[in-house]
């Protein structure tokens, strides 16, 4: 086994101070609501269902969970080693080989850029489909046209802006509200299915592959249905929130002396 002889030289970055505004409650409901799992598997469960169907989503799902945990538990072991705010580049510098590490620690960065791009895209991209769908839902006289999705999507883009701007002080009752409604709301969706839907065969939940989405492929099928489960998990790798946490010292807990350790 090679062991390394040479350190890369420190990254130096340029240290800025941005405004610390949530709190545990605050960043805990984030921490929810940017992942939006069930949220993600409502909104594209069309795709499972045409690519795959009950196989692709429930192994899907299974295989989702193992994967997303390897990767936490390692995210984890970075953390505890080189705690940072920022992205995953700057583990790949500390980690890569000193003659490549600027250039891993670069391509990282690109790749979180992009990755950041897609997410915007496809949140902003079903929110804009969902509102299209209370459209041509309520009103008979609406035809849908594709670039009303996409004027939609502009105009969510918009307002996201315009809040992350000039209402950056609200951001925090705005995260607490949307982990409110990210709990309350699952309740709301989960108790008619439970109650009222039909229910379905072992045989057809464990053992039923579909594929009606125009693939000839049966593998190529089941990626795209796979999509439909690990969507709900993008967003668990994205360290870069802690550094609008307020300090420790700031919180609210109340820490226990010493002589009140010995009498519980």
């Amino acid at each position: 086994m090679s062991v390394r002889t040479q350190s890369p030289p420190p990254l130096r970055l340029r240290l800025t101070s941005g405004k610390r505004i949530f709190g545990f409650l605050p960043i805990f409901a984030l921490s929810a609501t940017l992942l939006s799992s069930w949220e993600a598997v409502a909104a594209g469960f069309y795709a499972g269902l045409y690519n795959g169907g009950p196989v692709a989503l429930t192994y899907g799902m299974l295989l989702s969970i193992s994967g997303t945990l390897a990767l936490a538990a390692s995210l984890a072991e970075m953390s505890s080693m080189t705690p940072i705010a920022g992205a995953q580049y700057h583990w790949s510098y500390n980690l890569a080989p000193p003659r490549i590490a600027p250039f891993m620690a670069w391509m990282q960065g690109w790749i979180t850029v992009f990755a950041w791009q897609a997410t915007l895209t496809s949140v902003t991209f079903l929110a804009a489909t969902q509102i299209q769908g209370l459209l041509i839902l309520n009103y008979d006289s609406y035809v849908a046209h594709r670039w009303h999705g996409t004027l939609l999507m502009w105009a969510i883009m918009a307002l996201t802006l315009l809040v992350n701007i000039w209402g950056f002080k609200l951001l925090p009752a705005i995260e607490l509200l949307g982990g409110i409604s990210h709990v309350a709301f699952f309740f709301a969706l989960l108790i008619p299915l439970v109650l009222l839907s039909r229910r379905s065969s072992n045989e057809f939940v464990w053992e039923t592959f579909l594929s009606q989405g125009g693939w000839d492929n049966s593998g190529v099928s089941y990626s795209v249905g796979l999509l439909t489960v690990v969507y709900c998990f993008v967003g668990s790798s994205i360290p870069h929130p802690t550094n609008a946490v307020l300090p420790a010292h700031n919180t609210r807990l109340r820490r226990r002396r010493p002589s009140e350790r010995g009498n519980s």
